[in-house]
């Protein structure tokens, strides 16, 4: 079954929507931390499977200046097309360039298809995987020794030197 994934920015948002009566009581700084947009679009990776969460982790992780925990939601697709959700395959540039393919946009995002996804979310149609420091790290250095990722490719200056330190390179 197939899955869009995303990176959580807080756990306990996610606890709040699921607490929450409706989601229209949802705080607004909770709205505004978990959903920011670009150009009314949500960025998020494609598994086939539940067992590939790794893979849409490495492509995201391996995106950002500090490696430290790291919560991840994944949806079921199926979930988002019931909602009328419309979802592109938008390549997106990542150290894992070869998985590049793989990144999906939630787009032509309102007040009323956030409300949807907030929908998904309250009633545990996600699925939450946590990632600590060490383990991030230690699934970048493998993909880097195995040559999957390309240091170079990391969007900022920041990134690529977090991933030049883990991987035991100088910046």
């Amino acid at each position: 079954m197939p899955y869009l994934v995303r990176k959580i920015g807080n756990l306990e948002n996610l606890f709040h929507i699921k607490e929450t009566q409706d989601v229209e009581q949802v705080f607004a700084d909770v709205i505004n931390y978990e959903f920011k947009t670009t150009e009314n679009t949500l960025s998020t990776w494609f598994i086939n499977e539940a067992d590939d969460i790794d893979m849409a982790v490495l492509a995201i992780a391996s995106n950002y200046s500090t490696t430290e925990e790291m919560d991840f939601l994944y949806i079921d697709m199926s979930l988002l097309e019931e909602f009328s959700l419309e979802i592109i395959n938008e390549p997106n540039e990542t150290p894992y360039e070869s998985y590049s393919k793989f990144h999906y946009d939630i787009v032509g995002l309102t007040l009323a298809s956030i409300k949807s996804i907030l929908e998904i979310y309250k009633h545990n149609k996600t699925i939450v995987v946590k990632r600590d420091g060490f383990e991030l790290k230690a699934l970048i250095k493998e993909a880097y020794k195995e040559n999957k990722i390309n240091i170079d490719k990391g969007k900022t200056k920041k990134v690529r030197a977090n991933l030049r330190k883990i991987v035991g390179l100088k910046s």
